[in-house]
């Protein structure tokens, strides 16, 4: 058997290894969709540490109407110093990524939950 493309010609040989060829790479997408993994929209969260306990939603981000802006209270949480070492740099350093982050997720879940609510 000869399979003829143009100025190419193929044997019979040739055209099973390209079937088998891509048999295979059917395969392997299949088993790497099928495989069960963790979903793409599941975030790991662990347990909130103790020192962003008073962070929340309320304390984070601004009222809409802006109003209520200069109404915001001051929290000491530290001494005053003239210069900071990395020990006491690392005692009070809060990553405002990880704290943006959990309030961001607690707000999206809030708004999903809103807005299913009303979904028969």
């Amino acid at each position: 058997m000869r399979l003829s493309l143009g100025r190419f010609e193929f044997s019979g040989l040739h055209v099973a290894l390209a079937t088998l060829a891509l048999a295979l790479v059917g395969v392997l997408i299949a088993v790497a969709v099928i495989v069960p993994g963790e979903p793409a929209d599941t975030v790991v969260v662990g347990p909130p540490t103790l020192r962003s306990e008073w962070v929340t939603a309320d304390r984070l981000v601004l009222p809409d109407d802006f109003a209520s802006g200069g109404e915001l209270e001051w929290v000491p949480h530290r001494p005053r110093r003239e210069v900071w070492t990395d020990e006491q740099i690392g005692e009070y350093w809060l990553d405002p990524s990880e704290i943006g982050l959990d309030v961001l997720d607690e707000q999206v879940e809030n708004e999903i939950r809103d807005l299913l609510q009303g979904v028969p």
